[in-house]
């Protein structure tokens, strides 16, 4: 079974995605700043709870999603956070999940 993680999966396109990647047969880590242990009872998936934000969270889901071959950074983040966008989603995909 292939393995994928969503962020942003309690609401919205995050569910949707995650949704229908586990409807694919795909294990899907299901990340959210709210809880999501009900979806991932439903999907057969992960529940992690996780701030996007914060380094600790994201590297401690990457620990726990190291077989994924799927990632959709999908949480939606408002306010100032870790400087430019590029460089907010070069530091998320490479430094925790190892792509560019």
């Amino acid at each position: 079974m292939s393995t994928a993680v969503v962020t942003g999966a309690a609401s919205g396109i995050g569910r949707a995605l995650a949704v229908r990647l586990a409807a694919k047969g795909y294990r899907v880590h299901l990340a959210d700043v709210v809880a999501t242990e009900e979806l991932a009872t439903e999907l057969g998936g992960v529940p992690h709870r996780v701030d996007v934000t914060r380094p600790d969270d994201m590297a401690a889901l990457a620990d726990a999603a190291r077989d994924a071959c799927l990632v959709c950074l999908n949480a939606g983040v408002l306010g100032r956070t870790m400087g430019r966008p590029g460089r907010r989603m070069r530091r998320s995909g490479s430094g925790y999940f190892g792509s560019t």
